[in-house]
């Protein structure tokens, strides 16, 4: 099986209908489902998202909930639970890259910084490419969920 997210295992796509049934019975929400489903469900958020954009485009959206913003910390924690490391550090890495602290909470500055040094070959721009080294994360994650198959079971 490759690290390809286009050449992924059936039973991720089983899984991912489970996590998407779950999240609509729960409020749409990853932050209200339990683990293994909040695992899957953050990891193919950020790491969709930073594959199709970088750091960048992940740090541009918005995670809040019913008034709740979750620190960035739940995104690596879940890689951490997939068993990729390498990319929790990665990720943590990249918070370092702000020049403010709870960049979280802080969305127009955090656009703001996005915006003043986009693709400019900085350190965050390297930390997005290697977020999508083979092996990284989506090997990991179809591992991860082969091993939980029961629980993805209807």
């Amino acid at each position: 099986m490759s690290d390809d997210p286009d050449d992924q295992p059936k039973h991720f796509d089983w899984a991912w209908e489970y996590c998407s049934n779950l999240m609509r019975e729960n409020g749409n929400h990853p932050f209200n489902l339990e683990d293994p489903y909040r695992a899957v469900v953050l990891v193919v958020e950020a790491q969709s998202k930073i594959g199709n954009g970088g750091f960048d485009y992940f740090y541009g959206n918005d995670y809040s909930h019913d008034d709740v913003t979750p620190s960035y910390e739940v995104f690596a924690k879940a890689y951490e639970e997939i068993g990729a490391r390498e990319a929790a550090g990665i990720f943590r890495e990249s918070l370092k890259c702000f020049p403010f602290s709870d960049p979280h909470l802080k969305m127009d500055e955090r656009l703001d910084f996005i915006d003043e040094r986009r693709h400019s070959g900085d350190q965050l721009d390297q930390l997005s490419e290697a977020m999508w080294r083979p092996g990284l994360v989506w090997k990991k994650l179809y591992d991860y969920i082969a091993d939980r198959f029961e629980a993805f079971s209807y």
